[in-house]
């Protein structure tokens, strides 16, 4: 940093400097002050493109979608010929931008989706070997339903040998979304295999395992997630549903772990500082009914938090209905959880296999 500090100092039209020390900045996670020296560099050298493409990966950095979005363009623009490596980067964090702006804004977008999708086809096209392009069109396709494509992709990302456990992590996820709970759990294991220190892995191999009602896998996975530094409210409800189908009293154990997650966010031991599921432990444990649970999920705010919080509520209520013997309300509940159509939540995916164990 010195080093470019001082050649900036003796030319201050040295362009090159300006980058190297923009790259510098960006290593220490000062975006702004990259930001900074990039502009330097573009007031020396507007043709660069170069620079347009380095400072529009510190503003995806920051999280600006529409000003990074602006900086690759204006890349591509100045060197449409450049290197198939280079342009194929440029149009995929392009992507990558547009593709973040609409999980931003719960993908209501459409013109912006179609752009993002081209961006990916083009940056596959000039490198047809890229992992995260792949990655992040996999990402796209999941949030426009498209499951088969979203699984298409990442069983590229893991034919290129991409980022170790992610891609079986995620073609595993996305095989669960798409009801093949088999599949789901072969790939699950295989991410296990690479990474067995992830309580993630775990805990989503455990939602297949329930899907699949092999509830002592199950069981066996969700403690496997807890132990492994998971700050999360969520195994342990699911627990409850697991030791409830097992026949055996999961209230102690439920309120056991509600106890200690209160107490580490009393602390400020990084728990998950959102109420919502300590809700739900509330009334799996008794302490408020299916009513009281509804209305506060109506109290979320925007409507799409609380589509999502009314899925988990019947899901949790089928449940509830299910361990008392309570089938045909249990099986309205789950249907009614489908209704939400909340199709990328756990609980929508775990209501479907519940509704057709009961067929």
């Amino acid at each position: 940093m010195a080093d470019q500090t001082k050649a900036i100092e003796l030319d201050p039209k040295h362009s090159d400097a300006y980058l190297r020390r923009a790259g510098l900045r960006i290593d220490k996670g000062d975006e702004e002050g990259a930001i900074e020296d990039y502009d330097k560099a573009i007031e020396i050298e507007p043709k660069r493109s170069f620079a347009y493409f380095s400072r529009g990966n510190a503003r995806l950095h920051k999280r600006d979608w529409d000003q990074a979005i602006t900086d690759f363009t204006k890349a591509i623009e100045l060197e449409p010929e450049d290197s198939r490596s280079y342009n194929s980067r440029t149009y995929n964090n392009r992507g990558k931008a547009r593709l973040e702006k609409q999980i931003q804004a719960h993908g209501h977008d459409q013109d912006e989706v179609v752009k993002a999708m081209a961006d990916f086809d083009t940056a596959i096209e000039l490198d047809p070997k890229y992992v995260r392009t792949y990655a992040n069109r996999s990402e796209l396709r999941r949030l426009q339903g498209d499951t088969k494509g979203s699984i298409a992709d990442l069983t590229k990302v893991i034919e290129f040998g991409g980022d170790g456990a992610y891609g079986y992590y995620e073609r595993g996820s996305m095989r669960h979304d798409d009801g093949d709970v088999e599949g789901a759990i072969d790939d699950l294991t295989k991410a296990i295999a690479i990474n067995p220190e992830n309580g993630q892995i775990y805990h989503r191999r455990a939602l297949a395992f329930i899907s699949a009602g092999r509830w002592q896998e199950a069981r066996a996975d969700l403690d496997s997630a807890s132990s492994r530094g998971s700050k999360d409210l969520y195994p342990a409800l699911y627990r409850w549903v697991v030791e409830t189908r097992l026949g055996q009293d999961a209230q102690p154990r439920l309120r056991e772990a509600l106890d200690h997650f209160q107490a580490e966010k009393e602390a400020g031991l990084g728990a998950n500082s959102i109420d919502w599921p300590v809700k739900i432990a509330g009334f799996l444990l008794g302490q408020i009914d299916e009513p009281a649970l509804r209305h506060a999920a109506e109290s979320a705010g925007d409507a799409e938090t609380i589509r999502g919080r009314q899925c988990e509520v019947c899901y949790f209520a089928g449940c509830v209905n299910l361990a008392a013997g309570r089938k045909a309300e249990a099986e309205a509940r789950f249907k009614e959880c489908l209704a939400t159509d909340k199709k990328n939540f756990y609980e929508y995916q775990l209501a479907r296999d519940e509704l057709r164990h009961l067929e």
